[in-house]
């Protein structure tokens, strides 16, 4: 068992013997402690009173609380190397004039030789190679054509290798994780928790690297990304009915991280092709890295062009 294993198990221990008092005290249930009547107030040289009165009729919902926790690192690599395409090819023939003449220079006279040359291949002959790594923490996706109604936290950091239920800052971790929502929200209360415990060392950072490498391709264009990212949730509605046009969510996402995104092409050489009319780049090359993000997408179903 390695030694941070060892170090997460004993603070999920001191979670599980100090949360009974928790659970004695309040039982956990789906958005028991979620409150979904939001009021804002906007000062400027003027008073902005705003009320919004929305009277829909949904097909459906999709409502979820869900809590993900991290605790460690993750690496992605992604390599391609010697990739070279040497494809048959049609030859035309070709008639061309040579100038001949005797060992003096004297009288030349012009012949018809012919030979054959290799015809261009076109952009539809030739083939791309795609690379990709990710790394995440914690992901999550939701496609929907309904309301979506979301609790959702997230949380990444890791741990030493010497922490233990006998260490005073240990101890208190834990107590702080089973108290966590006891009379308010439990995600928010558990970004202070994981805030108190990244301040003074209880955690430490977790690594989230994604590495992408492609080189030495001949006759193929080349797309290459490296994508990493911490906490990531991306949520879309799609639908052609307004009456479903509602997401409502209460987000709290951690990150206690480096984040990398390293995507590197090299040696990429194209010979023999007729490049009119390619309609993607020769090398496509991107790198991503994204502590924490929330993507929402609320609208009509596209129209295929």
């Amino acid at each position: 068992m390695t030694k941070a294993l060892k170090s997460a198990r004993t603070l999920a221990a001191s979670l599980g013997v100090l949360a009974g008092v928790a659970l004695a005290a309040s039982p956990a249930m789906a958005f028991d402690k979620v409150d979904w009547n939001w009021k804002v107030d906007k000062y400027e040289k003027e008073y902005v009173d705003v009320k919004v009165n929305i009277d829909l009729y949904p097909t459906g919902l999709v409502q979820v609380e869900k809590l993900q926790i991290f605790l460690g690192n993750v690496t992605a690599d992604a390599s391609v190397y010697g990739v070279y395409n040497d494809p048959d090819r049609a030859y035309v023939k070709v008639e061309y004039q040579v100038k001949k003449c005797d060992a003096w220079g004297h009288n030349c006279y012009w012949t018809t030789e012919y030979k054959y040359e290799p015809l261009a291949l076109t952009v539809a002959q030739l083939p791309e190679v795609k690379n990709a790594a990710s790394a995440f923490g914690n992901l999550q996706v939701i496609t929907s054509d309904v309301p979506i109604f979301l609790h959702d936290g997230q949380f990444v950091a890791n741990t030493y290798g010497d922490a233990s239920l006998c260490d005073p800052e240990t101890a208190l971790f834990g107590l702080g994780l089973a108290l966590a929502g006891i009379g308010g929200n439990t995600h928010t209360d558990l970004a202070k928790v994981f805030t108190w415990g990244a301040v003074t060392g209880v955690l430490d950072k977790a690594h989230i690297s994604a590495y992408a490498n492609v080189g030495y391709i001949e006759n193929a264009t080349v797309d290459n990304s490296a994508f990493a990212a911490a906490n990531l949730i991306q949520a879309s509605i799609e639908s052609n009915n307004p009456d479903n046009h509602l997401f409502q969510a209460d987000i709290t996402q951690f990150a206690y991280a480096n984040v990398t995104a390293d995507a590197h092409v090299s040696h990429v050489g194209i010979s023999g092709y007729d490049l009119n009319g390619l309609d993607r780049p020769l090398v496509n090359n991107v790198a991503t890295a994204i502590g924490n993000a929330v993507i929402i997408n609320v609208g009509t179903i596209p129209v295929p062009e």
